[in-house]
């Protein structure tokens, strides 16, 4: 079965007991629900950690301080093409972008979630580079 190659990881993000992707699920409390599962049944210790709580020495490289904000990815979605994965990784994306981003006396915009390249140009191998550098989240699904 396909699952079954997936992390306990994904495979607990993807179960129904999860409620990811049930409409009015705060994304927050399903994650919780995967850490409190995996720690129960696998013995591993997942925590969630808010992006303010990164240290630098875990960034790629600074953020640009004089990029435009809107050339700016929110989450770049890291996962294993095909199966599964990919799947998870599509609905995340779906999910993500239906929260919104509070802006100082601006209307709130939609989180931009890197999931893979489009046309060109720039290259596809340009696209992910830069929305890699340039995202403020990477996520890794494994």
């Amino acid at each position: 079965q396909d699952g079954d190659r997936n992390s306990p990881f994904t495979q607990a993000m993807m179960s129904v007991e999860c409620g990811l992707f049930e409409h009015n699920v705060p994304l927050d409390q399903a994650l919780k629900l995967v850490c409190a599962r995996l720690e129960r049944l696998e013995g591993q210790k997942p925590c969630l950690m808010p992006a303010q709580n990164i240290p630098d020495s875990l960034y790629l490289q600074p953020r640009k301080q004089d990029m435009k904000e809107d050339a700016q990815m929110d989450v770049f979605l890291c996962y294993r093409d095909g199966g599964v994965d990919r799947a998870l990784a599509e609905r995340l994306r779906d999910k993500l972008a239906r929260y919104g981003i509070d802006r100082r006396g601006a209307d709130p915009r939609p989180f931009r979630v890197f999931l893979e390249a489009g046309p060109a140009p720039p290259r596809p191998n340009e696209q992910v580079a830069d929305a890699l550098t340039e995202s403020t989240v990477i996520l890794l699904l494994v």
